[in-house]
């Protein structure tokens, strides 16, 4: 029986060293695999990173090519406005004293006609 039982003792042992090289080597494969994921994603988030870094910065040079545009197109209404004012003010004092000149006509006509 003891020759039995060491023959049985060394088969376990035996399918002990098989399962725990079969672990390892299960292990072994899944961290390269993992490792090898990383690398390929790694790679591809760098180049998805490098894109949203390239796109950042033609938008923020789009953003303030547009800022002075904006900026342009404001202060030539401001300066359109100011002219436009300085003529509006121009045209009503032109009026005024054209009335002004039609009123003395009207009243000189009157008189004339009186008299």
């Amino acid at each position: 029986m003891f020759l039995i039982e060491n023959i049985i003792e060394a088969i376990n042992k035996e399918k002990h060293i098989d399962r725990t090289k079969s672990l390892f080597l299960v292990v072994a494969l899944s961290a390269a695999v993992g490792a090898i994921t990383a690398l390929i994603i790694a790679q591809k988030s760098e180049g998805i990173n490098k894109s949203i870094n390239k796109f950042t910065e033609k938008a923020l040079k789009t953003l303030e090519k547009g800022k002075g545009k904006v900026d342009e197109f404001v202060q030539d209404s401001k300066d359109k406005f100011a002219e436009g004012k300085d003529t509006f003010a121009a045209v009503r004092n032109d009026i005024m004293d054209s009335n002004d000149n039609l009123l003395d006509i009207k009243a000189n006509i009157k008189e004339k006609l009186k008299g």
